[in-house]
């Protein structure tokens, strides 16, 4: 047999492959061999490394060890969020000049976590924040950062922040992946600025309004804040949306001013116009109309269904039935009775009964027929027609038969429909208790349900779980 060059080159790449994965899985990329495993980086988790270790015990033994993630020390820590802070607000200002804010500096103190000094004093160390003069106050540089007054308090300078229209949003991370740095973020005026960025609408003044949102970093054990300055400024509105954002800041200062009174009082007029007010009306009453008019679109199908259940209820109670009259026809007809007499004879103890049954109801129906005259034989066809059921009808047809052929060989036809009738009535009953069943099913897992909430509720509950 041949061997092809393409087959010859699939086997040489195989191997090949094979080597250099070999290779590659014995090259000690973890610095095992050194005694030395690789961490994660701050952030990432922990992970599990699987070794093997020689000389523990007489033959070579794998284990796992679990290796925790790097974890930040004090100046790295600073170092980090000083550099993160500087991107995240560069980005959030579409890559402008640095936009930490002198007094937003950290600075470890003897507890060694990192904070923000009271007096705004930055820490100088190169990294971008601004310099002090001999009191401790920041001062502007040319680019235009902070700035402090006497009583040692910084003031935002806006130009090295950001500007935002209201109703706008801002994106504010929670978790800096690069950096394995967690962001916390606290707005100064919680009645502009929301903790998801989102800036409300209709409440900033014309003038716009200065405030400040504070990033708190969190790198391991420790945490600093940084000050972004914000400006809002007010959305462009036309005529309509400035008269109804002004009306609506005169609401809410006549709310604040009478918020110790046990009501609100409205303005009569605003802008020289006369201002009435009036409830909104519910529209809810408009729901009896539609409810009224759909009940009486769906009256007609409920009344078919309930004549659809009241039919097969009859009929069901006729299949019951018919057993027992094939059965009585049989012990009567074996008596000598002609059929006219037995079927006299069964309608006569029926009635005496005081019972209604729909089979016999029938029945009745039919003998009545015949005492007005009219022939038994369209009495007997009238009765399966009634009936509107097959036995009944293959009934009122061996009846017909019977009064046209004559009663020879009647018995041992009715004998055998008596046999097939009992039949269909055991599977019926069959059919109705496997009916009962399916409708019990409902109710029985209601009961399981409830027992088991009452047994694993207090076993939750004791273990801490609930």
């Amino acid at each position: 047999m041949m061997v092809k060059k393409g087959q010859v080159i699939c086997v040489l790449l195989g191997i090949t492959l094979a080597a250099a994965v070999f290779f590659v899985d014995t090259l000690d990329s973890s610095g095992v061999s050194q005694g030395r495993l690789i961490r994660n980086s701050y952030g990432q988790g922990e992970k599990s490394e699987e070794v093997v270790v020689q000389g523990l015990l007489e033959d070579d033994i794998r284990i796992d060890v679990p290796v925790a993630e790097r974890e930040y020390g004090e100046e790295e820590a600073g170092a980090a969020m000083d550099r993160a802070a500087g991107e995240l607000f560069e980005e959030m200002a579409g890559g402008s000049a640095p936009l930490i804010d002198a007094s937003g500096a950290p600075r470890i103190d003897g507890s060694g976590a990192l904070r923000i000094d009271a007096s705004g004093t930055p820490r100088a160390d190169g990294s971008g924040a601004g310099q002090a003069d001999e009191r401790g106050a920041p001062q502007s540089d040319s680019s235009g950062a902070a700035r402090a007054d006497d009583s040692g308090m910084s003031q935002m300078n806006t130009a090295r922040g950001i500007a935002v229209e209201e109703g706008g949003r801002l994106e504010l991370p929670s978790w800096l992946d690069s950096y394995g740095i967690a962001v916390e973020w606290i707005p100064e005026d919680t009645d502009y600025i929301g903790t998801d960025g989102s800036i409300y609408e209709n409440l900033c003044p014309a003038e716009g309004k200065n405030t400040r949102l504070t990033a708190r970093m969190s790198a391991g054990a420790y945490t600093a804040d940084y000050v972004l300055p914000v400006r809002i400024v007010p959305r462009r509105k036309d005529g309509t949306q400035q008269r109804l954002a002004g009306f609506s800041a005169v609401l809410k200062e006549a709310d604040k001013s009478q918020s110790q009174t046990g009501y609100l009082i409205l303005p009569d007029e605003y802008e020289g116009r006369q201002l009435t007010y009036k409830t909104k009306r519910s529209l809810d009453f408009l729901v009896f109309p539609v409810l009224g008019i759909a009940a009486a679109a769906l009256l007609p199908l409920n009344e078919r269904q309930k004549e659809k259940e009241k039919e097969q209820l009859r009929q069901r109670q006729m299949m019951m039935d018919y057993p027992e009259i094939v059965s009585r026809l049989v012990v009567f007809s074996g008596a000598g009775l002609p059929v006219r007499k037995a079927w006299e004879r069964i309608v006569s103890d029926y009635e005496k009964t005081g019972e209604r049954r729909a089979a016999y109801e029938e029945m009745a129906a039919a003998h009545h027929m015949m005492l007005r005259g009219i022939p038994e034989l369209r009495a007997y066809a009238e009765f399966g027609r009634r009936c509107r059921s097959l036995p009944y009808r293959k009934l009122a047809g061996l009846l017909e038969q019977n009064i046209r052929n004559g009663s020879e060989g009647l018995r041992a036809v009715l004998e055998a429909e008596m046999e097939a009738a009992f039949e269909q009535k055991k599977n019926l009953a069959r059919k109705l208790g496997e009916e009962a069943s399916t409708k019990l099913l409902l109710p029985l897992f209601m009961m399981l349900f409830i027992v088991m909430a009452m047994v694993s509720v207090p076993a939750f509950l004791s273990f801490g779980i609930a």
